[in-house]
């Protein structure tokens, strides 16, 4: 036992290699390797609400808490409270994603295959909307050109061609763009037949001889 002074008011306390406490001030002490005392700050203690778990327990799964009916700790969904063996708890969620394309299935339709550019079609629909496209424009026009003669058969053929020109333009384009899609390539492709020569061929053979991806792409599920 040491004999030694108060830190804090000057004191003197009888202080054993433990900590001793301050008759006059209260003040907390300890003895120090070199024969004086300093002071002690104890460590914060925490109180936890009637039945709350301390950090670092957990609940089974098929537990409730008691208390009130009035307290929030009452009762917890069990889920809330379930763990798994081995699973670090502080762990960062690992989220994985999946296209909802993958198991639906292929899209269909007159008006979608026409007038969309979502989504992939196969080689037999490609032909049959292209020959389709320029079938029904040529029924449009024969008409006008049987029915008049002369200069009037070409005014009108010529206006008629006109206002089917964008319906049109826009059902080719619609329809090669899902065909390129198929091929697991980006829609701007069909600007290649623009190119002198190489461009149409090389637009021929990609989307009207060569099979799509087998299986889903990026696009959508394989249409075949």
């Amino acid at each position: 036992m040491n004999l030694v002074n108060c830190p804090n008011c000057g004191a003197q306390i009888l202080a054993g290699a433990g900590v001793a406490r301050c008759p006059k001030c209260a003040q907390s002490v300890r003895v120090v390797d070199s024969g004086e005392a300093e002071r002690y700050s104890e460590p914060p203690t925490f109180s936890f609400p009637p039945g709350a778990d301390p950090p670092g327990q957990y609940r089974p799964a098929t537990s409730r808490r008691s208390g009130p009916a009035s307290s929030p700790f009452a009762e917890t969904s069990s889920s809330a409270w379930a763990t798994t063996e081995g699973v670090n708890p502080y762990q960062s969620p690992n989220y994985e994603t999946q296209a909802t394309w993958q198991d639906a299935p292929p899209r269909s339709g007159l008006l979608w295959i026409l007038f969309s550019f979502q989504g992939r079609i196969p080689r037999r629909v490609f032909w049959a909307g292209e020959i389709g496209v320029r079938l029904a424009s040529y029924a449009v026009l024969i008409p006008f050109a049987a029915l008049l003669d002369g200069q009037q058969a070409e005014d009108a053929v010529n206006f008629v061609s006109l206002l089917i020109a964008i319906p049109t333009i826009w059902m080719s384009l619609a329809i090669a763009v899902k065909r390129w899609h198929d091929l697991d390539k980006s829609g701007w492709w069909v600007l290649i037949g623009l190119v002198p020569c190489v461009g149409p061929i090389w637009a021929f053979i990609e989307t009207g001889c060569l099979r799509g991806t087998i299986g889903p792409n990026q696009y959508g599920p394989d249409p075949t």
